[in-house]
């Protein structure tokens, strides 16, 4: 909440702010700093866009280790991988080296030699790291390890046979947890083929989009209709595996990225908990304000469209902006989208087919657009009707800033 009205007087010129703009070294919570400075587009929410809209940089100066603490939803290995070697170049460049001591995990890796981790350069990133790093790859790596050097046996040897399956010896516990491991990574595995194959198509769909010869338009239309029709006929956890992997992938590879840690021109340097007193994870941020906001929030306004179209929408993030607007009053997509050029722009983040556009995709400049054209819709709903429906939103979701 404290970084939240930090902004918020950026974009209203209020309290420090109110004589000219301030850049800010400020420490905070680390749990405070996830909201404004996020790792993953899922975790992209509305307190995220408002730092976008108030700050040209965020830097984390200091902060923990991410890869030991270990999010709850991190994105494909390959990205963290290919952001991480971004930056690492730019340091190089600009003759900035972390001290040995407060190296991130990944920074370590990298330092070892590229050439260790990418054995064969001539392939993508994502085909050297496929799929996720999760916590129990570790776990699962030492109990093979340990069943290869038979630590432990396979079978109990009491000859019993009441295992999960009749007839069959009984396993031993680590057998057990190393068939179980086993089942789940497979599973794991197969969903990630099949998004992995459904986002390559969507990045191949983005390139012909931008082609704006009538063969390739053709071809982008027939191919968008085949892609649609496989990516219904998948299972809903095939579709929202997809779909995360679309727009984490498109988040990197935007010009600029969109989300701020991958903008960052250095790495943060590594402080654990045990340094400061009272004892807890904090981390230091550098915080740039913007001169360039396109709708800047008015507190002269009861109803701020600048801050309740953010609030329905980012909401439910991962819904489609055709359908997230609809929702805030009837014909609102229809009337809105075709003031906000950027959303069917491929080069500022957009997309052709508004039905793939998700709403933790939308950029600064997108919403900033829907403002505009929001306070120019002659249809917009009342100020009494929006209080209404906000009162009825704030009963069935819940909110945080």
């Amino acid at each position: 909440m404290t970084l939240f009205r930090l902004f918020t007087s950026i974009q209203t010129q209020a309290y420090f702010q109110a004589n000219g703009l301030v850049r800010m070294l400020i420490w905070v919570n680390d749990s405070e700093k996830e909201g404004v400075l996020p790792r993953a587009i899922t975790k992209r929410k509305r307190s995220a866009l408002h730092a976008e809209t108030s700050c040209d940089i965020i830097h984390e100066v200091a902060g923990a280790d991410k890869a030991e603490v270990r999010l709850v939803r991190m994105r494909e290995r390959s990205l963290e991988i290919e952001s991480a070697m971004r930056v690492e170049a730019l340091m190089k460049q600009n003759g900035i080296e972390t001290p040995e001591t407060r190296k991130s995990r990944l920074q370590k890796e990298l330092a070892d030699g590229i050439s260790d981790i990418y054995p064969d350069l001539t392939e993508s990133i994502e085909d050297r790291h496929p799929g996720y790093q999760r916590k129990w790859y570790a776990e699962l790596k030492l109990l093979e390890r340990q069943l290869d050097d038979e630590k432990f046996p396979s079978f109990v040897e009491d000859g019993s046979t009441d295992g999960p399956e009749d007839g069959l010896p009984k396993r031993t516990p680590q057998f057990e947890r190393i068939f179980m491991l086993r089942g789940k990574k497979n599973f794991e595995n197969k969903i990630w083929a099949k998004s992995d194959e459904l986002a390559r198509e969507d990045k191949e769909l983005e390139k012909l989009a931008l082609d704006p010869s009538e063969e390739s338009q053709l071809s982008y239309k027939s191919k968008l209709r085949e892609h649609n029709k496989k990516y219904d006929a998948c299972n809903p956890r095939v579709k929202g595996s997809a779909t995360m992997m679309m727009d984490e992938r498109k988040a990197l590879h935007m010009e600029p990225p969109l989300l701020l840690w991958d903008r960052r021109t250095y790495e943060p340097l590594i402080a654990k908990p045990a340094e400061f007193s009272p004892k807890q994870q904090i981390c230091l941020l550098d915080i740039h304000p913007s001169t360039n906001i396109l709708a800047p929030i008015q507190t002269s306004k009861a109803l701020d469209p600048a801050e309740f179209i953010p609030h329905f929408l980012f909401a439910h993030a991962q819904f489609s902006i055709i359908e997230s607007l609809n929702r805030i009053a009837p014909g609102a997509a229809d009337a809105l989208i075709p003031q906000a050029p950027s959303m069917h722009d491929p080069t500022k983040g957009g997309r052709k087919d508004l039905k793939s556009l998700r709403i933790r995709m939308l950029t600064p400049q997108m919403v900033g657009e829907l403002v505009h054209a929001w306070e120019a819709w002659p249809g917009r709903p009342s100020d009494a009707e929006l209080w209404a429906k906000m009162g009825k939103f704030n009963e069935s979701f819940t909110y945080e800033k």
